[in-house]
């Protein structure tokens, strides 16, 4: 609209608009965590106890193969120096 004329009825203004109650509802929160917080929560503490687990048991099976390799290391490191000769 260019030019013209309007009149208009103002029933509301300020905190009593949809504006004014949609600014009011972002400004208040519940302390409380939403179902989607908890959920994620959740899962993180799962993937968190087995990537523990995972790697536990990783080392456990590392620490006892590792004297059986390191053995093989050194006896081919032996044979191929001392014993080849």
């Amino acid at each position: 609209v260019v030019s013209g004329e309007a009149r208009a009825v103002v029933f509301a203004t300020g905190m009593h608009t949809e504006f004014g109650k949609i600014a009011h509802l972002t400004q208040t929160t519940s302390s409380g965590s939403s179902p989607l917080q908890l959920e994620i929560t959740r899962l993180s503490r799962i993937v968190v106890a087995i990537a523990f687990s995972l790697g536990v048991a990783f080392f456990f099976h590392w620490a006892s193969h590792r004297t059986v390799i390191l053995g093989k290391l050194y006896f081919r490191y032996w044979y191929h120096c001392c014993a080849g000769t």
